[in-house]
C-alpha cells in the first residue's frame, strides 16, 4: 500500500504511476481494484446499488478490512454535486464539484485541494464519448466500441498546465481506464488529484 494511503498532506511519497482500473460491463454493483505501476493493489472500491446518495468507499484491498478514503456526494442527485474527498481520519483533502451545466455535453470538474490548490478535470474529446455511449447499447456492435472509442480526460493546475490524463484504455468486457501523470505535483496534490480522477471515472461510467 504505498505510496497511497498518506496519513497528513506533509508526510508523503510519490506515487507510482500510471494507475489502472477496471469493472465489468454488467455486475450488481461498480467494484475495481487500483493497481499502480508495478501491478500492485494501493486501492480497492465497491459501489453497493442500493445507497441513495453518493458514498465511495477506497479500502486498501478487496477483503475491505482496511478503509482508506472515503468520498461523499453533498445531495442524492449527481448533477451540480459536491464530493468532499477525506483519508479514513476524516482529515479533508479536498472537494470535487461537478459543473452541471457546463457536463451536459462535455464532462467538466473542479477540484479544490485542503491546501488551496485548484485543479479543473474536463473532457478532450466528448464526441468520442457520446458516440461510445450511443453504439455501445447496440448488441455485438456496442462491445466493439470498447476497443476502439477511447475518452480522455485531463487535470490541469490553475496555469492550465495538464498534471494528470484518464484515458478508456481498448477492452471488449469491462471498462478500463489508466491515469498518468504527465507533470510532476506535490505528494499531497498528487494523492487528491488520483482519488478525484478516480470520482470521476464512476460519475462517466453511471453516463455510459
Amino acid at each position: 500500500m504505498s505510496g497511497f494511503d498518506l496519513p497528513t498532506t506533509t508526510q508523503a511519497q510519490a506515487l507510482a504511476f500510471p494507475f489502472k482500473l477496471s469493472f465489468k460491463l454488467i455486475a450488481i454493483s461498480n467494484q475495481f481494484e487500483l493497481t499502480d505501476a508495478q501491478g500492485n493493489c494501493v486501492g480497492y472500491v465497491k459501489q453497493p446499488w442500493t445507497q441513495i446518495k453518493e458514498v465511495v468507499t477506497v479500502y486498501s484491498n478487496a477483503d475491505m478490512n482496511t478503509v482508506l478514503h472515503t468520498i461523499k456526494a453533498d445531495r442524492i442527485i449527481d448533477f451540480g454535486a459536491k464530493y468532499a474527498i477525506a483519508n479514513a481520519q476524516g482529515f479533508s483533502l479536498g472537494v470535487l464539484e461537478q459543473y452541471g451545466m457546463k457536463s451536459l455535453l462535455k464532462a467538466h470538474f473542479v477540484l479544490q485541494t485542503a491546501g488551496g490548490a485548484k485543479f479543473t478535470i474536463s473532457e478532450t474529446n466528448p464526441w468520442v464519448k457520446l458516440l461510445d455511449s450511443f453504439v455501445g447499447q447496440i448488441p455485438v456492435i456496442g462491445w466493439l466500441t470498447g476497443y476502439f472509442l477511447q475518452p480522455r480526460y485531463a487535470v490541469c493546475n490553475e496555469s492550465g498546465v495538464e498534471c494528470l490524463e484518464i484515458k478508456k484504455q481498448p477492452s471488449f468486457f469491462e471498462r478500463s481506464f489508466q491515469i498518468s501523470s504527465l507533470t510532476p505535483q506535490s505528494a499531497a496534490n498528487e494523492q487528491t488529484t488520483l482519488l478525484a480522477c478516480l470520482m470521476v471515472i464512476l460519475l462517466e461510467a453511471k453516463r455510459g
